[in-house]
């Protein structure tokens, strides 16, 4: 990839605002932006885009397993491990200097920086604005959650999660802009099985009930708009939903047909007993 002259003495990335003084930095930095995964690891067929990432993937598999005394996190990295534990602390120790965000680990402050003050377009400012309405709200959650697949017959060996949390033997997976996303990209049957996935894995971790959150931030194309304060309102309403089954998935400001989701209607949705009425 090729660089470029910042100011006299300054390398800088042409695709983003990363910048240096050494070309085998820039270099490096460029393999962020390179979708090409050309180091295997030997144990697991894990793919890496550096070398270094794959010698520290390498570290996963040799000593001692260290695990979170609270959670059901493991990890064989003491920094790793202490980092993580931070999730777990009362105290949002960082915050926003140009709005009331607050969080717990100095990297979720920085990607809401880029998010939301940069003056830049960014493809998870709807994210953003969730992630500060469960400030709001006092919800303990965490993000971009990874969730590792066992099964050989699994689409993808995971699936991250936009929003987390955990209440006693309950789980509640929140995700965004997810009608957008079982719709075109991967299909409808994909996104059922994707659910029934992450809910399997869940469970072998002690979990018995998993509720999904769908929710689609953008204005609805037909009907009447809702305020800020009623999609607020509908929010926390179903996050405080107690629910009786294994699994549950809830669709919030979604196409409805009369009380349910016209996505359940369709033949390869799966989950249709799985779903809630909560009205258009």
């Amino acid at each position: 990839m090729k660089y470029s002259k910042k100011q006299s003495d300054m390398l800088c990335c042409d695709i983003c605002d990363y910048t240096t003084r050494f070309p085998s930095w820039l270099a490096r930095h460029n393999l962020v932006h390179d979708e090409t995964r050309r180091h295997v690891c030997t144990e697991c067929g894990a793919t890496f885009k550096s070398v270094s990432a794959l010698s520290l993937h390498r570290k996963l598999h040799v000593g001692e397993i260290l695990r979170c005394d609270i959670c059901d996190f493991s990890t064989r990295h003491p920094r790793v491990l202490d980092r993580h534990r931070v999730v777990h602390e009362e105290e949002c120790r960082y915050q926003c200097s140009e709005c009331r965000y607050t969080c717990k680990r100095l990297m979720d402050l920085r990607k809401h920086m880029v998010s939301m003050h940069s003056g830049r377009p960014f493809r998870k400012r709807s994210e953003e604005q969730c992630a500060l309405l469960f400030v709001e709200l006092g919800v303990p959650f965490q993000r971009e959650i990874r969730v590792t697949f066992r099964q050989d017959a699994a689409p993808r060996r995971y699936a991250r999660l936009d929003f987390l949390w955990r209440d006693g033997d309950r789980v509640t997976v929140f995700e965004v802009d997810e009608y957008a996303h079982a719709g075109s990209r991967y299909g409808v049957a994909y996104e059922c099985l994707r659910m029934e996935l992450v809910g399997a894995e869940l469970s072998k971790r002690g979990y018995a009930k998993v509720h999904f959150i769908r929710y689609n931030p953008h204005p609805l194309r037909v009907g009447p708009k809702p305020t800020q304060a009623e999609r607020t309102d509908q929010i926390r309403r179903a996050l405080e939903y107690q629910q009786t089954t294994p699994l549950v998935v809830t669709y919030l400001y979604y196409k409805m047909r009369g009380e349910l989701p016209e996505i359940v209607f369709s033949p390869e949705y799966t989950l249709k007993d799985c779903v809630r009425s909560v009205g258009p």
